[in-house]
């Protein structure tokens, strides 16, 4: 009955999955609305970083009276590309691609003269649109020298989809150019060029046991390939972080939550956030250059148990 109330009022709309859409309604004391697109389920744990770029983005907006729409958890491409021309249609004033934004709609966006900003690193090797993301390299090539000064000399990298999200690819750069720079080899056994899925963290966990020399150190592309991979080597009796040290990137809120807490890097969400809308409204007073804004990041350290004690000879170097 709530739904048929809303349906009556023209607040929502049935669509042709049988689903309810909302309909843009502009409000008159606002000074414009944009929407904030992602294409992951954004209530996900894992995807708690994304919280980060929503709240500062919000936060920025709200402050200049714009209105943000929200839309996630897109099933296709096709229905992301049907709300991105109902927003168009409807007179949006910008749109904010958070992570993935795909060619098509890029496109869109410039033939139909739509102001626009991606926020994140998955798509940042893109010449179209402005972009506001981490500065990956220098990130994880300073994870890099934490962990080789706390005496760790086999460090492996763990990453998914490395040719699909440019900027893991930028913290494999990081991490090898880290390694070069203090004398090690990098180890690459750890590096997918698949999606994420379920069971990746459990093959990556068999990797790292039968290597030799083993890894004292793993540093993950996300926080969620941390937490998996450690959840994986706890259960065949790896203990983290005395037998082994994992990190994340992200610094998402259950990095203190966790046990053992996960050293993260910090890539300011919200800062993210804000500097994209700031981009954003001075789009829509004129078009700019695209440009890609990285920000700094900042190692969280959460663990005393980082340290190595292994000496070159024990780990066979």
């Amino acid at each position: 009955q709530a739904l048929l109330d809303l349906e009556n009022e023209d607040i929502v709309a049935k669509n042709s999955n049988g689903g309810y859409d909302c309909i843009f309604l502009r409000d008159v004391d606002k000074a414009g609305v944009v929407a904030f697109l992602l294409n992951s389920d954004f209530f996900q744990q894992w995807h708690g970083i994304f919280h980060g770029f929503l709240i500062g983005f919000e936060q920025a907006m709200h402050e200049e009276h714009y209105e943000v729409i929200f839309r996630t958890d897109f099933a296709t491409l096709e229905r992301k590309m049907e709300v991105v021309r109902e927003f168009h249609a409807n007179g949006i004033n910008g749109l904010a691609f958070c992570s993935y934004a795909e060619a098509s709609l890029r496109q869109y966006a410039v033939e139909h003269d739509i102001p626009a900003i991606i926020l994140g690193n998955a798509t940042i090797h893109q010449p179209e649109l402005g972009c506001v993301c981490s500065d990956n390299m220098a990130g994880l090539s300073e994870l890099v020298r934490f962990l080789a000064e706390n005496g760790h000399r086999h460090i492996a990298y763990y990453s998914s989809s490395v040719r699909n999200h440019d900027g893991f690819q930028e913290r494999l750069i990081g991490y090898e150019m880290g390694m070069r720079r203090h004398g090690l080899h990098a180890v690459n056994n750890l590096v997918f060029s698949e999606r994420h899925s379920s069971n990746l963290a459990n093959r990556a966990a068999t990797i790292v046991q039968s290597m030799h020399p083993r890894p004292t150190a793993v540093a993950c592309a996300t926080d969620r390939e941390a937490f998996e991979l450690i959840t994986e080597l706890q259960a065949s009796g790896v203990r983290v972080p005395d037998d082994i040290s994992v990190s994340g990137w992200g610094n998402g809120v259950f990095c203190g939550m966790s046990d053992p807490a996960l050293t993260s890097v910090d890539i300011r969400g919200e800062t993210i956030g804000r500097v994209a809308a700031h981009y954003l409204l001075n789009e829509t007073r004129g078009h700019q250059i695209p440009i890609r804004m990285m920000l700094p990041t900042q190692i969280v350290i959460r663990s005393e148990e980082h340290t190595s004690e292994l000496q070159d000879d024990d780990l066979g170097g």
